[in-house]
Order: structure tokens, then sequence, then C-alpha cells
């Protein structure tokens, strides 16, 4: 696993030298714009802008957060992490919904992030200055979008600092224009003559005649840069006026001048640590030992303590050298100068000896756990073998503690023609479709992954390894495929072949075993598939068991088994929310609510949907997307149309805003769904011509199954066409549903099949198929089943025989669910039964309805 996921010295304000520049007229600007909502100091390399954020920072009376951006930081995602983590060590409890946003399966995107974050600021008491150090590193569209939003919305009591060599893509004219933003600029930070003059003997010199500095000065301008190399140059020197003859401190003269003058003056040992350092963002003294002997093994230069000694004198001696934390173990040089030193040694190592190089610091990198660092350093030394072991090297880990989008971002480091090179890159894309929901994306990618493998070099051990994790996807892909023997085998060789520690991978072949068993028809097999996992498995973390319940639920849900199917939910969530998984605890969520639905308890199927449905960044995709299904039904159930659509209308968007080709159509369905349900019939018929799988593809194993949508279609169309070919459907759905023992959907087949007969007049054959429904149904206390259906079902359920106690009592409490009963209707019914029949006493609303059935 990856040990240091952020590092920790890019959110410490650098620390101040002694000798530091007093700047009081700036540090008072700075002060005096402290209540406006930015302050930007912007001027290129060298005029010392980062010390003058850092100064006033110092002697602020209020907390500040700090971070220092780089290349890698260019991305959302990383960006953000950052951004939380500099706020969280001054205020370790803020912005946490956002950074769990961060977590998620998938990043969302810049509005709804922008949008959180701004709300969970809303109520801060503490003043707080942000500092974004190197802005100019950040192009990215979303980040600057990110910001402006920010800054426009932003507490009152936020104030951010952006430092930077150009000026930053966020509406700087119009914030100039409100009056809400400082700026300190090239002019302002150029040094005056008492500067020029006091900085110059604060290094050891004498003080320049008035003649000189005004030449010093002029040959500078103001250029803090400049003026420090020339008192570099100057050291062992007396002739002031013979070296500002020669030395000219513009930026174009720089260069050369710092090549020939003051690295020329530094030892050998000393040039060469300077060097070959240079390709560091940030280093130590063991991973400068590293480069020092990655090229050659002079003794010389590197014996183990040589970059300690050779810190501490570039220390001493203020070499652009900026130490990031107090204890002066990491550093950076100034970026002009580190810059420079990259310039010079281009030109003098050949790509070769870069390359090996970059392979020793991405090697000491990764092995103390800087990963994103020595990904860097592996493909800047185009050693793509190495890159990939690293994230082979992670994948595990990370898989198991579900970082997707860290697992995402690392793939994306890599163009696709080499993904599909690597073994290990295109079973990890296997792995993120998969979790992302893309199923349909499989086919394709699991035979390549195959083919690969064979012609691979792995090892034994390697191969097997592999071939454990794509005997698990095809396994899924066999069940998704209604194979369920091959879907059976796979699993079973996933089970055999895979560690112990890849539990995230045995879990779901034991998830696709269970499914497969039970489709075999061997229920009691299913169940043990799955619950012997809490004893055979070697890892029983509370993520792991907590997904061993959630295939249970997945079995109590397929054998209509509520009861089950509501504890083992609760289970999962109990152990998930102990493991800190929030996409295994919105599956228990979402099981939750599929049972509450269906009993008709719609408050606390609300209440379950609710959680899902306003997180689906968190979740995984079916999970919000069904979900979806169950909250819309239910505010439809509870009178509340509008807000039913609107709940469809949010899933369209998030399916087309992640590019979800796979789930966008179920979204678009359940937008049908409800127009049928809302009597737009056209609306749904549109959808209806559309809908080509018919009879089924896939298994029938979530909340709902499209299929019935299109019946309904069918049967609200009443057409002779229509109702033909609703019950051809339906007799294409029933014989699957037996075959494949799925219990849940066959009672919803049999209920529709009841209202086909009954609208073409056998009313015999409608009650006998609606019994059979109701035998099914009733051990697991379904009624939602039945009064979705509306007053047509109400009528047909009043026509049953009253026989049974149970039955008839199951009856009357689907009935009592129904909206209340037409007139019409209670004077067709006849006196059959009374509550004194009844082993328990029943409720008012129970002898209401068998009232109604008298």
């Amino acid at each position: 696993m990856e040990i240091n996921s952020l590092i920790q010295t890019k959110l410490q304000r650098p620390s101040l030298t002694p000798d530091i520049l007093p700047r009081p007229q700036l540090i008072e600007r700075l002060n005096d714009g402290r209540y406006r909502k930015l302050t930007l100091i912007s001027a290129p390399a060298g005029y010392g802008k980062s010390t003058l954020a850092s100064a006033w920072l110092d002697v602020c009376d209020c907390q500040s957060a700090w971070l220092s951006l780089d290349k890698r930081n260019n991305e959302l995602g990383s960006f953000l992490n950052y951004f939380i983590a500099a706020i969280q060590k001054v205020s370790p409890d803020c912005c946490l919904e956002t950074q769990s946003l961060l977590q998620g399966l998938q990043l969302p995107s810049v509005d709804i992030l922008a949008t959180t974050l701004i709300n969970e600021t809303v109520d801060i008491q503490e003043p707080l200055i942000i500092a974004l150090d190197d802005y100019h590193y950040i192009h990215n569209a979303d980040i600057h979008t990110f910001l402006r939003t920010l800054i426009q919305y932003q507490s009152d009591k936020w104030h951010m600092l952006i430092i930077t060599r150009q000026d930053p893509l966020l509406d700087i004219a119009a914030l100039r224009a409100r009056g809400q933003l400082t700026e300190i600029r090239i002019d302002d930070l150029r040094l005056d003559r008492e500067e020029v003059q006091h900085y110059w003997q604060v290094a050891g010199h004498e003080m320049l005649s008035p003649d000189l500095l005004d030449s010093l000065t002029n040959q500078t301008e103001g250029w803090a840069a400049g003026l420090y190399l020339a008192s570099l140059a100057f050291q062992g020197r007396e002739d002031a006026a013979g070296f500002l003859k020669t030395y000219n401190g513009t930026h174009q003269y720089v260069m050369s001048y710092l090549t020939d003058e003051v690295l020329a003056r530094q030892s050998e040992t000393i040039q060469t640590f300077l060097l070959r350092t240079s390709i560091l963002e940030r280093f130590c003294a063991p991973l400068c030992d590293t480069l020092l002997a990655a090229v050659d093994n002079e003794e010389t230069i590197a014996k183990s303590s040589a970059s300690q000694d050779i810190l501490a004198r570039l220390a001493e001696t203020n070499l652009f050298l900026i130490p990031l934390d107090h204890e002066r173990q990491w550093f950076r040089y100034h970026r002009l100068f580190q810059d420079l030193l990259l310039h010079k040694l281009r030109t003098e190592m050949s790509a070769a000896q870069l390359a090996t190089l970059h392979t020793a610091a991405g090697v000491w990198l990764g092995e103390n756990g800087y990963i994103e660092a020595a990904l860097d350093h592996f493909l800047a030394a185009d050693d793509t073998a190495a890159a990939v072991a690293l994230v082979e090297q992670q994948r595990y880990a990370l898989m198991n503690d579900a970082r997707w989008q860290q697992l995402g971002h690392y793939l994306g480091r890599f163009p696709p023609d080499v993904i599909e090179q690597y073994p290990e890159l295109l079973i990890l894309k296997a792995w993120l479709v998969y979790h992302h929901g893309q199923w349909s994306e499989m086919p394709v990618i699991l035979p390549r992954l195959k083919q690969i493998l064979r012609e691979s070099a792995l090892r034994p051990r390697e191969t097997e390894s592999f071939m454990g994790e794509l005997n698990a996807l095809f396994s899924l892909m066999a069940y998704m495929e209604i194979d369920p023997q091959a879907a059976i085998v796979h699993a079973e060789r996933s089970i055999q072949t895979t560690s112990p520690e890849f539990w995230i991978v045995r879990v779901l072949a034991r998830i696709t075993l269970g499914g497969a068993l039970h489709m075999t028809g061997d229920l009691r097999g299913a169940y043990a598939a799955v619950y012997s996992g809490f004893e055979k498995e070697e890892v029983q973390s509370n993520a792991f068991k907590a997904t061993l319940l959630v295939a249970a639920c997945n079995i109590h849900w397929m054998a209509a088994d509520l009861q089950g199917l509501a504890l083992a939910a609760e289970q999962s969530f109990i152990l998930s929310r102990n493991a800190k998984s929030p996409e295994i605890r919105g599956l228990a969520f979402y099981y939750q609510g599929s049972a509450a639905y269906q009993k008709n308890d719609l408050s606390l199927a609300e209440q379950h949907f609710s959680v899902v449905v306003r997180h689906p960044y968190l979740n995984y995709g079916y999970a919000y997307t069904y979900s979806a299904w169950g909250l819309a039904f239910t505010y439809q159930a509870q009178g509340r149309p509008g807000e039913a659509r609107d709940v469809a209308e949010a899933a369209i968007a998030f399916m087309l805003q992640t590019g979800n080709a796979t789930l966008l159509p179920l979204t678009q369905a359940l937008r049908a769904e409800l127009a049928l349900r809302q009597e737009q019939i056209a609306l749904a018929s549109q959808w209806a011509a559309q809908f080509t799988t018919v009879p089924p593809a896939t298994p029938m194993f979530r909340f709902y199954a499209l299929h019935f949508t299109l019946i309904k279609v069918l049967l609200a169309q009443n057409t002779p066409s229509s109702r033909r070919q609703a019950g051809e459907f339906l007799s294409q759905l029933k014989a699957f549903l037996e075959r494949i023992h799925n219990t849940r959907f066959l009672i919803e087949t049999l209920v529709f099949q009841a209202l086909l007969d009954e609208s073409e007049g056998r009313s015999g054959d409608a009650v006998t198929v609606l019994e059979k429904a109701l035998a099914l149904a009733q051990p697991g206390g379904f009624i939602r089943v039945f009064v979705d259906l509306g007053p047509q079902m109400a009528r047909l359920l009043a026509k049953l025989p009253l026989d049974d106690v149970e039955t008839d009592r199951y009856v009357a409490r689907i009935l009592a669910a129904f909206a209340p009963v037409e007139p019409k209707m209670r004077d067709a019914l006849d006196p059959a039964i009374g509550a004194q029949s009844l082993p328990e006493p029943l409720t008012d609303r129970e002898l209401d309805v068998l009232n109604l059935l008298a």
C-alpha cells in the first residue's frame, strides 16, 4: 500500500532564514487586503514571492494553511486532496464530506465538489488564509473553475492567497473591479536602493558607495535573484567597482553567469551533487546518496554520509536551498536555480545516464512509499516496465481498500496502447470497469487479457495469480450471460488459486458462485457458498464480511425472502460502517430499502433509498441506479409525482455526465415507467418502441426489471396485437424465470399474467394464476408487487375464494394498502368471512378491509 499518499512537506510553509530582507510596506499592504477575497502575488521567478508570502503569514495574527503546488497537482482530484489536507492541518474536522467524495468510486463534477466544500465551510468561525504557492503549474480548467467558484462564494472568514509566475484564469479583472483583490506585482517586488544596500551588507560585504549602489541596483533591476547571485559571485573579492563592470544581473545573463561564475566556484563534489539532485522536486540525504551512487561509484561522493554533509554546507551558504520541514531533513531548490541546474545537467549527461538517474530516484521513492513521485521518475526514464511493476505492487492493497479513484489515476498515467500490452494494467482496467458498473465492456477486455497472459513471459506463480482474478471476472460474465455451469467452474477455480489476502477477488468469486448455484435451483448450496466464507476464508475483515452479506442479500432477494434480506442487509450495514466502506454501506441501504418498499413501509424505504441517491459518487453505479428506481417508486406511491420525476431526471443526468453507457438505459427506462404510472402512455410508448431485450439477456436480480415496463405499455395500449405481444413476452419470462429459479420476478410475471387473463375475460385462469403468485409472495410478505398495479389488481384480489385463514388475512393486508375501494367494487363483493374466525385480533384497518370483502 502507498505509505505516503500525500507528501506532507508540501503542506508546510517554507522556513525563513535569519537574514531575510524586511519588506514592511508590502507586509502592511498584505495586512490591509486581508479582508478582501483574494491576494495575488504575481511576478517572474526570483522576485521573492514565496518569501514575502511566508514572511507575512509568519507575523499575521490569524491561522494559515499552505500548499506548495507542482505539476502532479494539475488534476482536480490530486489538487483537492492536497487542498483539503492543507486546511485540515489547521482545522482537522473541516471539509470531511468533500473529502469523502474524493475517496468514492468516481470523482464528482467540479460544480458538486465546489458546492459541497462551500456549504461545509459556511459556518466557519475562525479566520483562515489559504496560500497556494507556485500556482503557475496549474493549467487544468476544472481546477480554475473550482477556485473561481470557491473565491466567489467562500466564507467571509476565508482569504485566498495565490503565489504565481503568471496570472491565473480566475476572473482577476472582475475581482479588481469589485474591490475584492489585493495585488503584489513585479514593480512592487523590485528592491529599491536602500533594500539593495541592506541586503548587500547582511550578506557580509562592505557598504557600497552611492555610485556603485546605483550601478548594482540598475544592473539587477531590483531582481532579488540577480542580487543574490551577485553576492555569491563577489565572495572572496574586494574590488566592487571592477566586479560590477563585468556583472550583468539581468535575466538573459543569469544562465551563463551562474554556470561560469557561481557553479564553477563550487568543488567538483558539490557540483556533482547539485546537478544530479536537480531532477528531484524535493529531496533528503538518503535519496541524494542514491543518486550520487547511481551513475558511478566513486567513494569520494557516494559514501553514505556525503549527502548529509553537503546539505549542511549548502544550508550554511544558503545556495538557493529551501528547507521544507522544521527538522531540516527535506529540501528543495529554488525553482529558478533548479531550472538552471537541469539545463546544465542535460547538456553534460547522455540520455542513458539521465535515465539511470531517474530510475534510481524512482526505485528509492517507490521503496519509501512515495508512489506518485516514483512513477514520475520511471516514466521520465522511459522505464515503463518499472512503472507498471510499481503500480502492480500497490494494486492489491488499494483494491482491498476500494481506492478505485487512486487506481484509476495510476492507470491514467499510461497511454491506451501500453495498457493493452501489459496484463498488470489490463486486469486493473477490467476491475475498474467492473466497479464502475460498465459491464458491457467486459466481453471485449477479458478475452484480450486471456490472450496476452498466454503470450506473456510471467512466472508460473504470477500467471496463476492473474488467472485467479481472470476466473473471478469470467465467472461474473458467465453469470450475466445465463451460463451458471461455466460461472460455477470459473468461480471455484478463482477461489482455489487466488491468494487469501486478495479478498476483493475471492469475495466476487463467492458472490457469483452463490448466484450461479441459485440459478441452478440449489438454494441451500447458494447460501452455503456465501456463508461458508465466514469459516473458510483466512481474511476476516469487516469489509470482507459486509461484502459477503451483500452476496447473501442478492440470494434472499431472488428467493423472495424479504425477512432474510432485511436481516442480512442490516448486518452488512453495521459491518460496513465499522469498516468505513461507503460503497458496501450503500449496497446495504439499497437492499434495506428494497425490503421496506415491498413490505409497503414507504417511510423506511424513502429513508434508505435517499441515503444512496444523495451520494451517487460514493456508491456503485447499479446501487445508485436502482435506489433511484426505489426512491422514485416510493415518491410516486406517496403521491409525490414531481419528486419522482426529479429523481429519474437526476439519474439520467448522472449517467450522461459519467459516460456510463451500461446504466444509462436503465435510468431512461425509469422515466418511461413513471410516465406510465402518471398516465403519460405516449411518452412510455416511445421508449417501448426502442426496447429490444425480450427475452431477457441477463439475470433479473436487481430492484426492478425493465421487461415489466414494456409489458405495462403493451397492456396500456390495449389493442389485440399489443395484448398478444404481452402474452408472448409473459410466457417467455415465465419460462426463463422458472429455469433460473428467480422467485422474486416470477411473482411479478404471474401477477401480470393474471391481469392479462382477466382483461381478456379468462377470470378463472386469472384467479388460478394469482393464487400461484400469492403462494410464492406470502412467505416473504410482498405487498407493493400487487399494489403498484392499481385498482384492477384490487378488484381481482377481491374475487379470490376465501378458504384459507392465513392467505385471506394476507390478501386483506394487501388490499389495505390500496387507495380506498370504489363504491361499485364494494357493492360487487359478497359476504364470506368474519373477523371472529381469525386466530389473532385484527387492526381496525384490517377489519375495514374484511368488511369490504363482506
